[in-house]
């Protein structure tokens, strides 16, 4: 099942890496990240509920609208990364990957938390295949390491820093500039500015 689950993950990551047009692959960064967890359960310490949904609209980098089975809309903020303001430098740039990988397709919900705005704070699943932590892997998002140290498990937490280091390391999106501000960063500054 892991051998499986990762050899996915992977494929997953090179078609991204392909439309995205990048020159390393993020399946480099998945495959030196040898603590990747074994199942979904094992990503987050609380587990509220998981159910399929079509996606139906991505805000930004980290943000998106599904509809579940139900046909009720839910707002999906992608749990333990963070990605820029669609305003900020990247932000434009992560909205869109975003939208190539899940616009209009059918994902696994595993919701973790809710969140101060009602949003549904989740890990995304597509195939098999962990958006938030491709999201970091071809550096479109930071790893949001202030709520993942206190809300992911240990072996998700090294995961993900693991491929944020190797997206760094690699220049992968984002990180091609090395000024990139961090969007908490960003949304200090405005908050003061105002």
């Amino acid at each position: 099942m892991n051998t499986l689950f990762l050899s996915t993950l992977i494929t997953g990551l090179l078609l991204t890496q392909a439309a995205c047009g990048q020159t390393q692959t993020a399946a480099t960064a998945a495959s030196s990240c040898a603590n990747k967890p074994d199942d979904i359960s094992a990503y987050a310490k609380h587990n509220l509920k998981q159910y399929q949904g079509k996606v139906l609209r991505i805000s930004d980098g980290d943000t998106l609208q599904v509809r579940d089975q139900n046909g009720q809309k839910q707002r999906v903020r992608l749990a333990y990364i963070d990605a820029p303001e669609t305003e900020q430098a990247g932000g434009r740039d992560s909205q869109r990957q975003l939208q190539r990988l899940l616009d209009n397709q059918t994902v696994t919900v595993q919701v973790v938390d809710i969140d101060n705005y009602k949003r549904q704070v989740a890990i995304v699943w597509q195939q098999g295949r962990d958006i938030n932590a491709t999201q970091i892997a071809t550096g479109m998002a930071w790893q949001y390491a202030s709520i993942a140290k206190r809300q992911q498990t240990s072996q998700g937490y090294q995961y993900y820093h693991c491929l944020e280091a190797s997206a760094r390391n690699s220049k992968q999106g984002l990180w091609r500039n090395s000024k990139a501000q961090a969007p908490w960063e960003y949304r200090q500054q405005r908050r003061q500015a105002q």
